[in-house]
């Protein structure tokens, strides 16, 4: 029963990644809004990067803290969405600017899709012309309501 009922599912081609694309776009966006706050306002890298909007107060013996300055914070949250969203604008020029599939994917691509059409025509060719030929002994097939492939000569027996 393992071996035959709890087997790996027969693996089927894709063209793509599906639903998980949407998703990886929004885990993208979700991180770029988190990290910003994070950066933000749990470290102390605002403080290294804009220090004239805090000042420094011994509130212990060892260690001085960063305070805002009076009147700094909406200065610092404006900032702090400033450059979320520019790194999202950043990550929506990416997007757009990266194309899905390579240029050498996509010449594969269409070369294989030329010789398909090349083979559909030769095929169609060869039909049209053993069909307009009376000496070949070959009929041209024709497609029935019900989806069946008949010759001539099959219907005639009916």
């Amino acid at each position: 029963k393992v071996c035959f009922v709890y087997r790996r599912p027969a693996p089927r081609s894709a063209t793509g990644i599906g639903a998980w694309l949407d998703l990886l776009k929004a885990i993208s966006a979700a991180s770029v809004i988190t990290n910003c706050f994070l950066v933000s306002f749990s470290s102390e890298q605002i403080v290294a990067y804009l220090p004239g909007f805090f000042t420094t107060e011994a509130t212990h013996v060892e260690e001085a803290d960063a305070v805002l300055r009076e009147g700094m914070g909406r200065y610092v949250v404006a900032i702090c969405f400033l450059v979320e969203h520019l790194l999202g604008l950043v990550c929506l020029i990416l997007y757009y600017s990266i194309p899905a599939e390579s240029e050498q994917v996509r010449r594969e691509k269409m070369r294989i899709q030329q010789r398909q059409n090349k083979r559909d025509r030769e095929l169609l060719a060869s039909l049209d012309s053993t069909a307009g030929n009376p000496r070949s002994g070959q009929q041209r097939p024709r497609r029935l309501d019900d989806g069946h492939v008949v010759t001539n000569s099959d219907s005639e027996e009916d």
